[in-house]
Protein backbone atom coordinates (compact mmCIF):
# COMPACT_ATOMS: atom_id res chain seq x y z
CA UNK A 1 0.00 0.00 0.00
CA UNK A 2 1.03 3.56 -0.90
CA UNK A 3 0.14 6.49 1.21
CA UNK A 4 0.67 10.54 1.25
CA UNK A 5 3.14 11.67 4.17
CA UNK A 6 0.71 13.57 5.90
CA UNK A 7 4.09 14.46 9.21
CA UNK A 8 7.54 14.38 9.81
CA UNK A 9 8.19 10.64 10.10
CA UNK A 10 9.25 8.56 13.49
CA UNK A 11 13.04 8.76 13.11
CA UNK A 12 13.95 8.49 16.56
CA UNK A 13 14.42 5.07 18.24
CA UNK A 14 15.86 3.18 15.51
CA UNK A 15 19.71 1.89 15.46
CA UNK A 16 20.30 2.84 11.92
CA UNK A 17 18.09 3.88 9.63
CA UNK A 18 19.11 2.62 5.67
CA UNK A 19 19.03 5.29 3.28
CA UNK A 20 19.53 4.62 -0.87
CA UNK A 21 19.89 7.03 -3.93
CA UNK A 22 17.56 4.83 -6.92
CA UNK A 23 17.08 5.94 -10.37
CA UNK A 24 15.06 3.69 -12.30
CA UNK A 25 14.34 3.45 -15.92
CA UNK A 26 11.06 1.92 -17.26
CA UNK A 27 12.00 -0.40 -20.15
CA UNK A 28 8.32 -1.53 -20.88
CA UNK A 29 5.32 -1.37 -19.36
CA UNK A 30 1.56 -2.11 -20.10
CA UNK A 31 -1.14 -2.89 -17.63
CA UNK A 32 -0.16 -6.12 -16.40
CA UNK A 33 3.16 -5.96 -16.43
CA UNK A 34 6.43 -3.32 -16.06
CA UNK A 35 10.52 -3.67 -16.77
CA UNK A 36 13.18 -1.53 -15.34
CA UNK A 37 16.78 -0.81 -14.51
CA UNK A 38 17.58 0.01 -11.50
CA UNK A 39 20.43 1.79 -9.74
CA UNK A 40 21.20 1.68 -6.08
CA UNK A 41 23.30 3.48 -4.33
CA UNK A 42 23.26 2.18 -0.60
CA UNK A 43 24.48 6.34 0.86
CA UNK A 44 25.66 4.83 4.57
CA UNK A 45 27.62 2.41 3.10
CA UNK A 46 28.34 3.60 -0.22
CA UNK A 47 27.68 0.73 -2.15
CA UNK A 48 26.47 0.39 -5.44
CA UNK A 49 24.10 -2.38 -7.04
CA UNK A 50 22.27 -2.53 -10.34
CA UNK A 51 19.21 -4.20 -10.54
CA UNK A 52 16.98 -5.64 -13.70
CA UNK A 53 13.54 -6.31 -12.31
CA UNK A 54 9.99 -8.00 -14.16
CA UNK A 55 6.93 -6.70 -11.99
CA UNK A 56 3.89 -8.30 -13.02
CA UNK A 57 0.53 -8.90 -11.78
CA UNK A 58 -0.64 -12.09 -14.37
CA UNK A 59 -3.35 -11.32 -16.52
CA UNK A 60 -5.75 -10.52 -13.82
CA UNK A 61 -7.17 -7.26 -14.00
CA UNK A 62 -7.99 -7.17 -9.96
CA UNK A 63 -5.37 -9.07 -8.62
CA UNK A 64 -3.98 -7.17 -5.49
CA UNK A 65 -0.93 -9.11 -5.65
CA UNK A 66 2.15 -8.06 -8.02
CA UNK A 67 4.79 -10.52 -8.45
CA UNK A 68 8.61 -9.54 -8.84
CA UNK A 69 11.48 -11.00 -10.04
CA UNK A 70 15.14 -9.37 -9.79
CA UNK A 71 18.29 -9.86 -11.24
CA UNK A 72 21.36 -8.20 -9.92
CA UNK A 73 23.80 -7.45 -12.84
CA UNK A 74 27.16 -6.07 -13.11
CA UNK A 75 27.53 -2.29 -14.11
CA UNK A 76 29.00 -3.22 -17.38
CA UNK A 77 25.63 -5.00 -18.17
CA UNK A 78 23.38 -2.24 -16.18
CA UNK A 79 24.83 0.44 -18.74
CA UNK A 80 24.76 -1.76 -22.02
CA UNK A 81 20.71 -2.24 -21.22
CA UNK A 82 18.78 0.21 -23.40
CA UNK A 83 17.90 3.87 -21.65
CA UNK A 84 15.05 5.58 -22.21
CA UNK A 85 13.12 9.00 -20.92
CA UNK A 86 11.08 6.99 -18.48
CA UNK A 87 12.71 7.97 -15.01
CA UNK A 88 12.32 8.02 -11.63
CA UNK A 89 14.81 9.39 -9.06
CA UNK A 90 13.89 9.37 -5.38
CA UNK A 91 16.03 8.91 -1.82
CA UNK A 92 14.59 5.79 0.00
CA UNK A 93 14.36 5.28 3.81
CA UNK A 94 13.30 2.22 5.34
CA UNK A 95 12.10 3.24 8.55
CA UNK A 96 11.56 -0.19 10.69
CA UNK A 97 7.36 0.21 12.21
CA UNK A 98 5.25 -2.28 13.98
CA UNK A 99 4.50 -5.97 12.97
CA UNK A 100 7.81 -6.15 11.74
CA UNK A 101 6.96 -4.33 9.10
CA UNK A 102 9.51 -1.60 6.69
CA UNK A 103 7.74 1.94 5.69
CA UNK A 104 9.56 2.53 2.55
CA UNK A 105 9.56 6.24 2.71
CA UNK A 106 10.28 7.83 -1.25
CA UNK A 107 11.56 11.50 -1.24
CA UNK A 108 11.58 12.31 -4.79
CA UNK A 109 13.71 13.85 -7.26
CA UNK A 110 14.04 15.51 -10.65
CA UNK A 111 10.92 15.82 -12.41
CA UNK A 112 8.67 14.78 -9.32
CA UNK A 113 10.71 17.02 -7.02
CA UNK A 114 7.35 17.70 -4.12
CA UNK A 115 6.22 14.18 -4.25
CA UNK A 116 6.68 12.35 -1.08
CA UNK A 117 5.22 8.95 -0.48
CA UNK A 118 5.43 5.81 1.86
CA UNK A 119 4.79 2.38 1.41
CA UNK A 120 4.36 -0.77 3.42
CA UNK A 121 4.48 -4.21 1.45
CA UNK A 122 2.85 -7.42 2.67
CA UNK A 123 3.66 -11.31 3.13
CA UNK A 124 0.15 -12.04 2.83
CA UNK A 125 -3.17 -11.19 3.31
CA UNK A 126 -3.61 -11.21 6.71
CA UNK A 127 -0.56 -9.27 7.37
CA UNK A 128 -2.48 -6.52 5.41
CA UNK A 129 -6.18 -6.67 6.59
CA UNK A 130 -3.83 -6.51 10.76
CA UNK A 131 -2.46 -3.10 9.43
CA UNK A 132 -3.39 -0.14 11.57
CA UNK A 133 -0.90 2.81 9.92
CA UNK A 134 1.07 5.02 11.79
CA UNK A 135 -0.17 8.54 12.31
CA UNK A 136 2.25 10.43 9.95
CA UNK A 137 1.06 8.24 7.26
CA UNK A 138 -1.24 10.35 4.96
CA UNK A 139 -4.32 9.55 2.85
CA UNK A 140 -3.86 6.27 0.73
CA UNK A 141 -2.91 6.74 -3.27
CA UNK A 142 -4.15 5.37 -6.33
CA UNK A 143 -1.78 2.74 -6.69
CA UNK A 144 -2.20 2.59 -10.40
CA UNK A 145 -1.89 6.87 -10.79
CA UNK A 146 0.93 6.81 -8.30
CA UNK A 147 3.09 3.79 -9.46
CA UNK A 148 6.43 4.71 -10.70
CA UNK A 149 6.31 2.77 -13.68
CA UNK A 150 3.11 5.72 -14.39
CA UNK A 151 4.98 8.70 -12.62
CA UNK A 152 8.07 7.76 -14.75
CA UNK A 153 6.50 9.33 -17.80
CA UNK A 154 4.33 12.17 -16.43
CA UNK A 155 5.27 15.65 -17.53
CA UNK A 156 6.23 18.14 -14.77
CA UNK A 157 3.15 20.41 -15.69
CA UNK A 158 1.34 17.31 -15.46
CA UNK A 159 2.60 16.69 -12.35
CA UNK A 160 1.90 19.85 -10.32
CA UNK A 161 -1.57 19.63 -11.70
CA UNK A 162 -2.06 16.31 -10.05
CA UNK A 163 -0.09 17.15 -6.68
CA UNK A 164 -1.40 20.47 -6.40
CA UNK A 165 1.83 23.62 -6.33
CA UNK A 166 0.71 23.83 -2.13
CA UNK A 167 0.95 20.24 -1.46
CA UNK A 168 4.66 20.45 -3.74
CA UNK A 169 5.65 22.95 -1.71
CA UNK A 170 4.37 21.27 1.92
CA UNK A 171 6.63 18.00 0.61
CA UNK A 172 9.63 20.34 -0.16
CA UNK A 173 9.75 21.63 3.23
CA UNK A 174 9.00 18.51 5.13
CA UNK A 175 11.85 16.84 2.80
CA UNK A 176 13.74 19.44 4.01
CA UNK A 177 13.64 18.51 8.12
CA UNK A 178 13.83 14.77 7.27
CA UNK A 179 17.00 15.63 5.39
CA UNK A 180 18.40 18.16 8.34
CA UNK A 181 16.62 15.34 11.33
CA UNK A 182 18.77 12.41 9.33
CA UNK A 183 22.41 14.49 8.97
CA UNK A 184 21.88 14.06 5.05
CA UNK A 185 22.95 16.23 2.35
CA UNK A 186 21.72 15.56 -0.81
Amino acid sequence: LKFEVKDMPKLDGHKKIDIYKIVQYYLYKDEFSAIRKREVLDINNNIHEYIYTVKTKGNIPNNKSVYEIETVVSREKYESIQKNKNIVEKYRIKIPIDENLIAELDIYDGNLEGLITVEVEFENEMQLDKFIKPVWFGSKLDKIIFSNANLSDISREKFVNLVGKDNINKNILLAKKIRERLNINW
